[in-house]
């Protein structure tokens, strides 16, 4: 029974270990996105065409708007599983006038 408590707690301080180790890592988008849009700032003017082809810029839909770029792709698991809550977001703040813009980095249009 000793023996099992002392594996037990090793390896309970070993699972403490990792994810205060995890919880440390350095962001390294602080040190080479220094030059990116951060929460809060304007973002830059951009154009490009919806999926039904009509032409869509930035600039001219989101004039005197809060708005929430949502970047994802069919391709990326954390996109897939944060779309939940960014619908849950819209449900929640769009009533309030806040807009929501999701852009797909998809590349495959049936994607």
């Amino acid at each position: 029974m000793k023996k099992m408590t002392l594996l037990l707690l090793a390896l309970l301080l070993m699972g403490a270990t990792a994810a205060k180790a995890q919880s440390e890592q350095k962001d390294f988008d602080d040190k080479y996105a220094t030059e990116l849009v951060k929460a809060g700032m304007a973002a830059p003017d951009f154009k490009m065409k919806t999926p039904d082809g009509k032409n869509f810029q930035f600039s001219k839909f989101a004039k005197d708007k809060t708005v929430v770029l949502d970047f994802w792709a069919s391709w990326c698991p954390d996109c897939r599983k944060d779309a939940p809550e960014v619908v849950r977001l819209y449900e929640k703040y769009h009533p309030y006038g806040i807009e929501f813009v999701g852009i797909s980095m998809d590349t495959d249009v049936e994607a």
